[in-house]
């Protein structure tokens, strides 16, 4: 009977561990305007320009795939990713979620069946870099920020 019990806890334990390790990311800490990190997120996002809701802290990439460690539009592939990121927190300091799902195109429609850490991971540092280059005196990320602020 205890031999069965152990069994049973090991695996609830196991099983728990295994769901408790997400595959997205998040940058946390982030001390910067909130006007800022919009316009990081949206230049760092794959391909730049994502789509994003009416309350600016959710964007969603266009679909994209990575070739040789670069990230490449997904024409007509059966198989792409797109990018999610939002800003959690009602004030500073803030912490980005970024999720890179991976979709399958299923009798024409593409449907998501899985996610990917390791293109997330990269999304997150070009993300973060463009909020420490936001940080260091660079004018609001130039036009892109202009763009974003008259799109918002």
């Amino acid at each position: 009977m205890s031999v069965l019990f152990n069994k049973l806890f090991l695996c609830f334990w196991i099983l728990t561990v295994a769901g408790c390790a997400g595959l997205e990311v998040r940058i946390t800490d982030v001390n910067r305007p909130l006007s800022k990190i919009q316009s990081a997120i949206y230049n760092g996002m794959p391909l730049s320009e994502p789509s994003y809701d009416s309350t600016k802290r959710k964007f969603l990439s266009v679909p994209f795939l990575l070739k040789g460690g670069q990230f490449v539009p997904a024409f007509n592939s059966v198989v792409h990713y797109r990018a999610k990121a939002e800003i959690l927190g009602d004030r500073r300091p803030y912490s980005i979620y970024v999720e890179v799902m991976e979709l399958r195109n299923v009798r024409g429609e593409y449907k998501k069946v899985g996610q990917d850490r390791v293109k997330a991971k990269l999304v997150s540092q070009k993300i973060e870099f463009q909020i420490t280059k936001s940080g260091k005196g660079s004018n609001v990320l130039h036009g892109q920020h202009e763009r974003l602020a008259s799109r918002l």
